[in-house]
């Protein structure tokens, strides 16, 4: 079920309710379950900053935030850029192909489960995600060089003043502080720079919805 809140983002549904089953039960999962659950977290997250740079935000800042509506869109973009927009199909394939192999399915996960992972990755198969994984790389390599040259020198002051609200941020970081994407303790950090740590059971002793 949660796997279909979201179409862009399953995994992540996928995943956190994985491991609120674990605490349920008070299971501590396999190493190698839990590798495969951050192999499954790094490809989708790969897949949807590609989704978000390119078809999301990306009609805004590579057609231009002055550009008509009628061509600010993704077929504005593949139509301008037909380059560019066959290396962003490429790589979203490439991103679902590998969830495929981790996970047995692209969408609408079902290999996590309480406790572990259900789906095997055998040699083969890792070799396979990996020379998808450094094609998708590459291409990383490419965005991260496009947007310095084409899209921070126009768009970075209109970004730094445009809808700024002063909030507070929440994530996960490993004990030390530094980024966690899969697991981890809770951090909310104010608008000023100071924060506080927490675990996921103190939850609603911090956060209120």
């Amino acid at each position: 079920i949660v796997t279909s809140i979201c179409g862009i983002c399953p995994w992540h549904h996928h995943l956190a309710s994985a491991k609120a089953c674990d605490a349920v039960f008070g299971v501590e999962i396999p190493s190698a379950a839990k590798k495969l659950r951050e192999l499954a977290k790094a490809i989708a997250s790969t897949e949807d900053h590609i989704l978000h740079f390119y078809f999301l935000a990306g009609a805004d800042f590579i057609m231009g935030p002055d550009a008509d509506y009628s061509i600010r869109n993704v077929i504005g973009i593949a139509q301008k850029f037909p380059d560019i927009a066959k290396k962003v199909i490429r790589n979203r394939y490439l991103g679902a192909r590998m969830l495929e192999i981790v996970s047995g399915k692209s969408i609408h996960p079902v290999a996590a489960v309480p406790g572990g992972y259900s789906k095997v990755l055998t040699t083969e198969e890792r070799d396979e995600c990996l020379k998808m994984a450094n094609e998708v790389l590459e291409f990383s390599k490419f965005s991260i060089d496009y947007a310095k040259k084409n899209i921070f020198p126009k768009y970075i002051e209109i970004v730094k003043t445009l809808g700024v609200i002063k909030t507070g941020f929440l994530g996960t970081v490993t004990k030390d502080g530094t980024l966690e994407l899969y697991d981890g303790i809770l951090r909310m950090m104010q608008a000023d720079g100071s924060y506080e740590d927490f675990t996921y059971e103190q939850y609603t002793d911090y956060i209120g919805e």
